[in-house]
């Protein structure tokens, strides 16, 4: 394991106390620390019950955790007997990870839809502003302690009046921004960059309106209101494997008649998600899918629930379309009807670029409109091969193929080995469920199969041929392909070895298609990583060869906006940015500026990808 990299069998912390004990140290141990933010790692850490021992060079030091969480100053102490303002003390606990939100607050179930915004509220967003905009003046990679304190203070203050999703946001920076002062893996200037934009614009948001949705703003526990189901399919399961320690499963189900429904969807999500055990530990999603998830008076494997159709009673629903387990929930199986092949009723019999149309309108609403599987699309697929990192396949008259990409490439995860059988098998037809990535054009995260729609095949055709279990269904990422569960290969190819997935960052166009707009976004990393003087001024060279390749693309909009930039960051170099002195043209906020610049590219680049889909998809709705 690499030294830079946090244990999640660790205990976690507190936010609020390992701010307290930011503050409490002197700065020159503060300095200190900045200079090796990951001394800690390098010590020896040793457990008994909840109390962790740390050995370092001759001091020793103490955490007690309840439940897996530091959760006060007391439960701390160093034999330097220094503690709170020990430079061992603050070296372990700036290695744990942060405690989530939902650890502190109860749950509250009577919240209405509509939040009105009051005076608390907004101080507590423009504390988030304000605290933002220091980490703007000098990027994540010099965000010392201070301002690290700085960001848990405001994300406390948030929770405190209850911006549960303001809060997880400024948290989500925080984490980034350790990560990349730590040198970790998985460090992101873009998730970095995303984090800080995004809470910039809650924060607008909080301060521009009287009132808010609930989904806007975020809740610790989530509502659960009835609705009027009597009818179920389960369609598929999506397996959680996440860096922060969380593993479990997502079944998605499907109401065959949504008119009937008192809300406005077709899908929901019963979702079985816990902390795992150790990092990257897969072993809940075993357990969930095949062991059981509590159903009201029941328990029922995550395998047949996504394969099965039911007739429910008393069910309640949250916001987000995820299904409460409560005691008065009444599940009971009946027979899918046999001509009734998964995932292809309602929204999903429609054709491809009818369903891509629908997500990528949705992907410009606001959160409260983005429920469960709101991105998930499903259709007819014949086997082409494998290209690189992806299982290539043909859908309707279309000669632009779709590339089936996997989703956790993780090796206890069956995904890239089910795709590497599926490459083998050329001309086999199926239908395919799976995730559309709004980002690259072509490409879906695959989530499950089904037989195809046709079978009245030739006999020399590849054909797919489930075990009678799986009823006509395989969740990719949990179930395991065999050669016997395709009939018709006449001669099995030669292995096929899918290569690994690039590392581009999240939420980025790939390579390939590119939106013109890397000067704008090249831009918006430097900022995140190294704050206002990593930005090119507007007499400088580089400056000018960017906004002379926009202006020739006709991307005016974009010239103009690397222009403001270019404004906003000057003022006086010769002081050091560490120190956050140096002074803008007042006339443009410098937070405004980075914010403009995310929609921008927000919204640039989602037309962009969408008319890609479009070209791509376009032979789909040739009726």
């Amino acid at each position: 394991m690499n030294a830079s990299e946090k244990p999640s069998d660790r205990p976690r912390i507190d936010p609020l106390i390992l701010a307290k004990f930011i503050d409490a140290v002197p700065g020159r141990v503060r300095k200190r620390l900045d200079k090796a933010p990951e001394a800690a790692q390098r010590w020896q850490w040793e457990q008994a019950g909840e109390v962790w021992r740390v050995t370092c060079d001759q001091e020793t030091v103490t955490l007690t955790a309840s439940h897996g969480i530091v959760r006060s100053m007391e439960s701390v102490a160093c034999t330097c007997l220094l503690t709170p303002r020990c430079f061992h003390v603050l070296a372990c606990l700036t290695a744990l990870d942060l405690a989530e939100s939902a650890d502190r607050f109860p749950e509250n179930t009577s919240e209405p839809p509509t939040v009105v915004i009051d005076s608390a509220m907004q101080a507590a967003a423009e504390r988030v502003r304000d605290e933002l905009r220091r980490l703007l003046r000098v990027g994540g990679q010099r965000a010392d302690l201070l301002r690290q304190s700085g960001l848990l203070r405001a994300a406390h203050g948030c929770r405190a009046v209850g911006l549960v999703r303001l809060a997880n946001t400024v948290l989500q920076v925080l984490e980034s921004v350790r990560r990349l002062r730590s040198g970790h893996a998985a460090a992101s200037a873009n998730t970095l960059a995303t984090g800080i934009a995004s809470a910039l614009q809650q924060s607008e948001q909080l301060l521009r309106n009287d009132s808010l949705s609930r989904a806007v703003i975020g809740q610790a526990r989530r509502d659960f209101a009835s609705c009027d189901i009597r009818k179920l399919i389960g369609i598929g399961v999506e397996p959680v494997l996440t860096l922060s320690g969380y593993a479990g499963v997502v079944v998605y189900l499907q109401s065959p008649d949504p008119s009937n429904t008192q809300i406005e969807r077709e899908l929901f999500t019963v979702n079985d998600i816990r902390v795992a055990e150790q990092a990257n530990d897969p072993h809940w999603i075993t357990q969930a899918y095949r062991g059981g998830i509590e159903l009201g008076n029941q328990t029922l494997p995550a395998a047949d629930i996504s394969r099965r159709q039911w007739l429910v009673q008393n069910l309640t629903v949250s916001l987000d379309g995820r299904l409460g387990k409560g005691g008065r929930t009444r599940w009971a199986l009946t027979q899918r009807p046999a001509e009734q092949r998964p995932f292809s009723c309602g929204r999903f019999a429609e054709p491809l670029a009818a369903q891509v149309a629908r997500i990528f309108n949705l992907a410009s609403e606001t959160v409260d409109r983005q429920t469960a599987g709101w991105d998930l699309v499903a259709f007819q697929a014949v086997v082409l091969g494998a290209e690189d990192a992806a299982l290539c396949v043909r859908f309707d008259d279309s000669p632009h193929p779709i590339r089936l990409k996997i989703a956790i490439d993780h090796p206890a995860l069956p995904f890239r080995e089910n795709l590497s059988l599926l490459a083998r098998c050329p001309g086999l037809a199926f239908r395919c469920l799976g995730r559309l990535r709004l980002h690259a054009a072509g490409q879906v995260d695959l989530l499950a199969i089904a037989t195809a729609d046709d079978t009245t095949a030739c006999p020399t055709t590849p054909r797919l041929r489930l075990p009678d279990p799986w009823d006509g269904l395989c969740n990719v990422g949990c179930d395991v392909l065999d050669r016997w569960n395709v009939e018709g290969i006449q001669r099995w190819s030669e292995h096929v070895e899918l290569d690994a997935e690039p590392s581009a960052m999240p939420g980025e166009p790939s390579a390939n298609q590119r939106d013109g707009l890397e000067p704008l976004r090249s831009r918006q990393m430097a900022i995140a990583l190294g704050g206002r003087h990593a930005v090119a001024t507007i007499h400088s060279e580089a400056h000018r060869r960017d906004r002379h390749r926009l202006s020739q693309r006709h991307q005016h909009t974009a010239a103009k906006l690397i222009d403001l930039t270019a404004i906003a960051a000057g003022g006086n170099r010769s002081e050091p940015a560490a120190l956050g002195t140096e002074r803008a043209n007042p006339r443009i906020p410098w937070d405004q500026v980075f914010l403009a610049n995310h929609l921008y590219i927000q919204a640039a680049s989602l037309h962009h990808q969408q008319q890609l889909w479009s070209a791509i998809v376009q032979g789909s709705s040739d009726e």
